[in-house]
């Protein structure tokens, strides 16, 4: 898990001492981020899909890539 996760847990963790409210915020972190997770990468897969429309060489799009133009979202529950 990431690094900001566990730190949101660690605050849901002090704030809370109801383990079942606990672990319900904590599934509710865990879908937010896997639906703006998902969001990204649909956007991606969009861009992608115009820029092969439109003959973009793959070396631009990497290009892109390295430079931070576009992030890809790998990391994703579906």
């Amino acid at each position: 898990m990431s690094a900001a996760r566990d730190q949101v847990e660690s605050w849901l963790a002090r704030a809370s001492s109801d383990e079942v409210e606990l672990e319900e915020a904590i599934g509710d972190l865990d879908d937010y981020r896997d639906e703006v997770l998902r969001e990204a990468k649909a956007e991606v897969v969009a861009w992608l899909a115009k820029k092969a429309r439109e003959g973009e060489d793959i070396g631009v799009l990497a290009s892109k890539v390295d430079r931070g133009a576009i992030r890809l979202f790998l990391d994703i529950d579906q």
